[in-house]
């Protein structure tokens, strides 16, 4: 399915903090996925490439070696296309890690060799100048055309072409798409439950006491 789509610039668990995946389960989604080749571009390092072509030629994809260089503002990519290049590109690295004086854009031509780069439009900029450096624009992807309907109407015949439908504002979806709408059921109409009646006070006289009551208390009786 993805044959003739290559993907040229991946992580792996070796480069921290970018890549999650581990090189076995890289591969096995690369081939889950129908591709046939497969590029490694770590960060800075080669430290997955011998273990990474292994692998990915035992489930039968073609490697390629490669890795993501990064330096001051500077960002590239490099694939190395013959023994040359993985030599020339070791010695990149180690100039980038050793080196304290490195400069990135001034030591790319010594070490072009048998490399391929995916460069930014700032450092393609500064490499023009370089006699020993090729480069090379990639052209836009061409998108295919509108291809007509091949339905073809009887000469003579006016084909009226209609306007798309303006669904109206609250309505997303239409009543076809919704289905028939379910039987309106009759329902009983609930009561009001009225409150309870008030019930009206009056104030009541105590009785009388009986004759010979008295509240005082007399103490000695």
């Amino acid at each position: 399915m993805n044959e003739c789509i290559t993907p040229l610039h991946v992580w792996s668990g070796y480069s921290p903090g970018r890549g999650p995946c581990r090189l076995g389960d890289l591969i096995a989604q690369a081939r889950r996925l129908g591709h046939s080749r497969l590029a490694l571009t770590d960060v800075n390092g080669l430290y997955g490439a011998p273990a990474f072509a292994r692998a990915a030629s035992d489930a039968g994809i073609t490697p390629l070696i490669g890795a993501q260089l990064e330096h001051d503002r500077h960002r590239f990519i490099a694939l190395c296309d013959s023994d040359a290049g993985y030599a020339n590109l070791c010695r990149l690295l180690s100039q980038l890690h050793c080196n304290a004086d490195f400069d990135l854009p001034s030591s790319l031509p010594s070490f072009s060799d048998g490399l391929q780069f995916l460069l930014s439009a700032p450092l393609a900029a500064c490499l023009l100048a370089s006699d020993r450096l090729r480069l090379r624009s990639v052209p836009p992807i061409q998108r295919p055309a509108h291809r007509p309907s091949s339905r073809r109407h009887p000469p003579g015949r006016h084909v009226r072409q209609r306007s798309p439908r303006r669904t109206p504002p609250g309505r997303g979806v239409s009543s076809r798409a919704r289905g028939p709408r379910p039987p309106t059921v009759g329902l009983p109409r609930r009561r009001r439950e009225q409150p309870p009646p008030r019930r009206s006070l009056r104030r009541v006289s105590p009785p009388a006491p009986p004759a010979g009551f008295s509240c005082v208390h007399r103490p000695g009786r």
